[in-house]
């Protein structure tokens, strides 16, 4: 009985151990792919802001 205690108990560590590598792989790669997004967001700023015609401080009025 002791024997099959301790079993159990490494059978529950070894697959909260596979959980937890599982949830930090997801969490890893959704990490990268906002860091690509932000990177992406930047470009496209750059971009837009290139086409805006540049102010030079005066106003219709």
């Amino acid at each position: 009985m002791y024997v099959l205690g301790w079993l159990f108990l490494i059978l529950i560590i070894s697959l909260w151990r596979r959980d937890v590598r599982a949830a930090r792989d997801i969490y890893l790669r959704l990490i990268s792919e906002v860091r690509r997004e932000r990177a992406e967001l930047e470009t496209l700023k750059e971009s837009y802001m290139m086409l805006l015609p540049k102010e030079d401080g005066k106003e219709d009025g």
